[in-house]
């Protein structure tokens, strides 16, 4: 067996069968005689290609295979390399490289520092010294892309390596899944259970890990109000449950002032403090207990004030759950400021109660809605349910807060966002005195 045919057989038992990619002819030997059991998704470029395979990856739960061409698709495909490493994605990439006999000579479509090429941005990276090496390290890629933190590693493969005789390497299967110590459980449980105020702040580690919903289920025993830790990737919470009080800012003063709400807090699957700005942090060493379990090294030794635990933020739940009764904590009225409220409209809009307020006193985030026909169709009513308006004529204009105007059709339907205002006017001189009527959503 030749290197193609061993490291399509190791993929097949990795479950890589599905192969993202922008080929070239450093490529050509790869696809050779390409199995029908493998599907490849074509890409027109490489970060359209890492972009997919980081969503795909993101989706399935598994690791992901990625075939981009040389130092130019690492190259045009690094902005796609950099968020899959934020979002610690289990990546493979291999990137194809010219033939070994002309290395050394500067070859067209080279790579001369193909390991080098994608750093800091990859756990690992790779050129095999042999051709018979590159199954063995197609296996380790996928050993550390999985790791926890997982995230994308790079081997490149000389396209003369393809041909070459090579034998399986031997599968190990590894668990990376650490429980938490039973004693820091049972501390962050008596701090929980015994406060007034509890909070939980969730990252994508709780997604990526499948406990989206053992959180909420926690969050319900506990009766603790939710936030999403600043900067998450993922959706963690059900952002319409009763206990979510919206997204922590990334700036330490505000973020500190919301924590200081909470007499005990616990962070799970994010970085405790992701700030976006600069500000004053001595303030957070008079903070409330503030507790975290993550599976990244690097955001537990980036806490300062945290009392961290390196594990699985899924097995970290879990702990938890057995420790804590559904019920006996809940909180009646959660602390819901920040969680913007959705429109709730039960009746038509031409019905509703009209404003005086004008264009320029409302709120920048409202959404205006102009009318530019003639006199007799100013006062014609707007069908609306919920907040779904559907447009009877042409010339609806929908302003944003930049104020672009984007112009609707005839029977066309608009989906209003949160607290929606429209506006009908007639501003044209033929049309005599501009007149408007501003309608308000109720909640």
């Amino acid at each position: 067996m030749n290197v193609r045919d061993v490291s399509r057989e190791l993929m097949r038992e990795l479950g890589l069968k599905k192969v993202f990619g922008n080929p070239g002819s450093t490529e050509i030997p790869f696809l050779q005689d390409w199995p029908d059991d493998f599907d490849y998704v074509l890409g027109l470029q490489e970060l359209s290609v890492v972009g997919m395979a980081d969503g795909y990856a993101q989706a399935s739960g598994e690791a992901v295979f990625v075939n981009l061409h040389s130092a130019a698709g690492v190259g045009h495909a690094m902005g796609g390399i950099y968020t899959a490493y934020l979002n610690q994605t289990p990546m493979i990439i291999t990137a194809g490289q010219q033939s070994r006999d002309l290395l050394l000579r500067r070859p067209f479509l080279g790579s001369m520092e193909a390991t080098e090429l994608p750093k800091p941005y990859v756990k690992w990276s790779c050129e095999p010294a042999r051709p018979q090496d590159v199954p063995l390290a197609l296996l380790k890629a996928h050993t550390i892309a999985m790791q926890h933190p997982r995230g994308p590693v790079l081997v490149s493969i000389p396209m003369d390596d393809w041909n070459c005789p090579a034998d399986m390497p031997h599968l190990l299967h590894r668990s990376d899944e650490h429980a938490p110590p039973v004693q820091a459980v049972e501390n962050v449980v008596s701090a929980l259970t015994t406060s007034e105020n509890p909070s939980l702040v969730l990252g994508p580690g709780v997604a990526r890990s499948g406990a989206r919903r053992a959180a909420i289920k926690l969050a319900e025993h506990l009766g603790a109000t939710v936030y999403t830790a600043p900067m998450a990737s993922r959706s963690v919470f059900d952002e319409t449950h009763h206990l979510f009080a919206g997204h922590l800012p990334a700036a330490p003063r505000p973020l500190l002032q919301e924590l200081k709400k909470h007499d005990a807090s616990l962070v799970i699957g994010a970085p405790a403090f992701a700030f976006h700005v600069s500000g004053d942090l001595s303030a957070f060493g008079n903070m409330p207990p503030v507790f975290q379990f993550d599976d990244n090294p690097d955001a537990v030794a980036s806490a300062f004030g945290v009392q961290s635990t390196m594990c699985s933020p899924r097995l970290a739940i879990e702990a938890l759950l057995q420790q804590t009764s559904p019920g006996k904590h809940r909180k009646k009225n959660p602390d819901r400021s920040r969680r913007p409220r959705p429109v709730r409209v039960s009746v038509p809009m031409a019905s509703w109660k009209p404003s005086t307020h004008s264009y320029r006193k409302t709120p920048h985030s409202w959404r205006k809605l102009r009318r530019t026909k003639t006199p007799s169709e100013r006062l014609s009513p707007i069908p609306c349910t919920g907040n779904i308006l559907q447009c009877p004529a042409a010339g609806w204009d929908l302003l944003s807060r930049q104020r672009r105007a984007l112009r609707f059709q005839k029977n066309s339907t608009v989906l209003l966002p949160l607290s929606a205002t429209v506006r009908r006017c007639t501003p044209h001189k033929r049309f005599g005195p501009s007149r408007s009527v501003i309608f308000r959503s109720r909640y």
